[in-house]
């Protein structure tokens, strides 16, 4: 076998693979054998049928295995020989069989890419603080949910989320649309009878049980009778009784409803999960602040054609979606703009992403796809074993795999750029856990 490789364009190569007759011959009578031990001809042990015989039975059908056979070898081995990393379509440009075997095909490849030094990234780490002010307002939320209601005294006034019921009247155009017996209203939730919310908490300022309040209003579409619906009308009604979620007092006796000895020991632990929580937020502005330097830091040349398939693509689905949402002219025009740099720049992350991950040698372990399956499971309280057989009988395997490969890559490339990771992890010897290829590898 011979193998060549020319390049035929940006980022494009054309491997050329050639058999002589001997090499395609002797995987032709491999073919056959195989053939022989499969197949059963009548008069003939599996096995043991004579090879003129198999060829006349399953000449072509072995000559095409044959030819596949050698084309898929030698491709693998010009990609494994030459480095080559194919991206994008493939294009077959020759296959010839009268003299051996000649193969060509044309692809695009992954640019080369350098990913600076971690030194060379400055994401903001600040020391997150634990807010008192947060965890005692925390605390006050969990004193509330643990609270009970109780009426209102004489001398209180209403206030946003009490529990009022009224009886009175509503006029439209001068007649009574409908009497008000029993009604119940939860101040400042939502709108009472077409009235804002907003509206009514400063209507009911003030006011006790057993007073008047009139106001007006439009009323809401759904009102009954239909008439009246969406017609200017008068609220006039009488506070009959009003209930008050009164929180429960934040002692010992609130803590050990919730696990804890103390009080003391029931904010370290809402100061500890609301740390948590912006730890988090932080981790998410940080990787957000690294996928920008990485694209602002890196330059490299996109492959063109694969840059026009995916563009073309991707703009028509969104010109026919516009054109469905009723856009024309410089409407369209901006949508098109718009996607064309939205493919280039989502193309360039992905393979800047891909191109560290290769460099920090990410491995995505069955492991990983099970915790990603679990997690999204108690996220839809669906089964673990239904979402995986969903993603295997979908084909979305590799892309979830691919997706966790790039939040690996950029979680451990942060480590670094934050000084997380030690001294001797990022300089660990080539072939050793944690190794990092790097210009001052000795390889």
């Amino acid at each position: 076998m011979q193998v060549q490789v020319a390049d035929v364009g940006t980022l494009r190569k054309q491997v050329s693979i050639t058999y002589s007759p001997a090499e395609v011959a002797a995987r032709l009578d491999k073919v056959l054998s195989t053939f022989a031990h499969q197949a059963r001809l009548p008069g003939f042990r599996p096995g043991k049928s004579p090879k003129a015989v198999l060829a006349k039975r399953f000449g072509a059908e072995a000559t095409d295995k044959a030819v596949e056979e050698l084309a898929q070898e030698g491709f693998k081995s010009a990609l494994a020989e030459h480095k080559l990393k194919p991206i994008g379509e493939m294009k077959s440009d020759e296959m010839k069989r009268d003299d051996g075997l000649s193969v060509k095909v044309s692809f695009e490849v992954r640019p080369d890419i350098v990913i600076p030094e971690p030194s060379s990234f400055s994401v903001a780490n600040p020391e997150i603080p634990v807010d008192t002010a947060e965890v005692d307002k925390s605390i006050e939320g969990l004193a509330r949910r643990a609270g009970a209601e109780a009426a209102l005294t004489a001398e209180e006034t209403l206030q946003e989320d009490d529990a009022i019921t009224v009886s009175g009247t509503v006029t439209s155009n001068g007649k009574e649309a409908r009497k008000l017996h029993d009604f119940h209203h939860l101040v400042g939730a939502y709108p009472f009878l077409g009235k804002a919310p907003a509206e009514v908490l400063t209507t009911v300022a003030g006011k006790k049980v057993g007073d008047a309040i009139e106001f007006s209003t439009t009323l809401p579409a759904s009102f009954k009778p239909d008439e009246f619906a969406n017609q200017p009308a008068t609220v006039s009604v009488t506070i009959q009784s009003a209930k008050r979620l009164r929180p429960a007092a934040i002692d010992e006796a609130l803590a050990k409803q919730f696990g804890y000895d103390s009080v003391e020991k029931l904010k370290g632990a809402f100061g500890d999960l609301l740390k948590r929580k912006a730890a988090d937020a932080q981790r998410k502005t940080q990787l957000d602040q690294l996928v920008e330097q990485l694209l602002a830091k890196i330059t490299f040349t996109l492959p063109p054609q694969l840059v026009e398939n995916v563009t073309t693509q991707t703009v028509a689905e969104a010109v026919k979606k516009a054109e469905t949402d009723g856009k024309t002219g410089a409407d369209l025009d901006k949508i098109k703009a718009d996607t064309t740099a939205e493919v280039e720049n989502d193309l360039r992350r992905t393979l800047i992403i891909d191109a560290l991950a290769d460099k920090l040698e990410v491995a995505v372990t069955n492991e990983d796809l099970n915790d990603q399956i679990n997690m999204a499971a108690a996220q839809t309280g669906r089964k673990a074993e239904d979402i995986a057989k969903n993603l295997k009988q979908s084909g979305q395997v590799g892309q979830v795999a691919r997706e966790i490969r790039e939040a690996k890559a950029l979680e451990q490339f942060l480590d670094r750029v934050l000084g997380k990771v030690p001294v001797a992890a990022a300089a660990a010897a080539h072939g050793q856990p944690g190794h990092v290829h790097g210009p001052d590898c000795n390889h």
